[in-house]
């Protein structure tokens, strides 16, 4: 198989590909079997499938009158995984991590909406958009790919009945 790389100085060179491992959702790539080099590529090699892993910011409101939110990265998150799941790790790891005010870790968050994905454009809401709800709001029993979720996708992580108190009157406190 021949692998095409770009070469700073000269464009495009191609190298033979010699062996190919997959280790905790990386894969690896032997181009040079003689010299030992190894180049790491977390997506596929033929370009026709997204990444296997990506980076989230989750952001956690805990009121929207008083626009009282949190950001949150998540590095390596599977989009394969269902949006229960997601939650249920969001949900147990908010409650364990460091550097967060204890008002946020012990909050019943129950939905994930997607607030910005990548290459689009943001909303000028200061926490999020109360538009489009049928189409951001993430569905249970559904994958997070399948729900629109890519590489450095923005959701917002909050309690539905605030969120639906909210949208009724937005009023907002200082």
């Amino acid at each position: 198989m021949l692998l095409t790389l770009p070469d700073r100085h000269s464009g495009y060179f191609g190298l033979e590909l010699h062996s190919f491992s997959e280790h905790a959702g990386s894969k690896r790539f032997e181009i040079n079997p003689q010299k030992k080099k190894r180049f790491e590529i977390i997506c596929n090699v033929t370009g026709l499938e997204m990444c296997d892993l990506a980076v989230l910011t989750v952001r956690l409101v805990r009121s929207f009158e008083h626009r009282n939110f949190k950001p949150v990265v998540y590095k390596d998150v599977n989009l394969d995984q269902t949006v229960e799941e997601f939650i249920s790790f969001v949900t147990q790891d908010v409650s364990t991590r460091a550097g967060l005010p204890p008002p946020f870790k012990k909050f019943d968050y129950d939905t994930m909406k997607i607030i910005h994905q990548p290459h689009g454009a943001k909303t000028n809401e200061l926490v999020m958009s109360l538009e489009d709800d049928e189409t951001l709001i993430l569905r249970d029993g559904c994958r997070l790919r399948a729900c629109g979720v890519a590489n450095e996708t923005e959701l917002a992580f909050f309690k539905m009945a605030d969120y639906e108190k909210f949208k009724a009157n937005p009023q907002t406190e200082w």
